[in-house]
């Protein structure tokens, strides 16, 4: 069973390889799930005019105003994106970082 996403899910496709499963939900997300482990592994969430694309460990990529629908939080603090980035530069993905992290996308046994 593969658990996260919070409204049904519409559909799902396998990677070529068989590596990788996509799934989309009414809950606005798609989700790749590591298909060896069931790990979710990323999620990307939409918004009209805005996306943003979050890997496992928290870090994320996004466009556009997501502050309805997406936000860091740490104890009883909501966060805007981009809030913490003088606090945590690395929670931001540069532009060409993968989504996937490399040693997941190779299949590194130390994961």
């Amino acid at each position: 069973t593969l658990e996260g996403h919070t409204r049904p899910v519409r559909s799902v496709a396998w990677s070529g390889d068989g590596r990788w499963l996509a799934s989309s939900s009414s809950d606005k997300t798609v989700r790749v799930w590591d298909g060896d482990t069931g790990e979710c592994i990323a999620i990307y969430v939409s918004e009209e005019g805005a996306w943003a694309a979050i890997r496992a460990d928290g870090r994320v990529r996004a466009h556009g105003d997501l502050k309805r629908v997406l936000w860091h939080s740490a104890g009883l603090v909501r966060y805007e994106l981009g809030e913490l980035d003088d606090v945590f530069p690395d929670l931001r993905l540069a532009q060409d970082e993968p989504l996937i992290p490399s040693e997941i996308a190779r299949g590194d046994p130390r994961n």
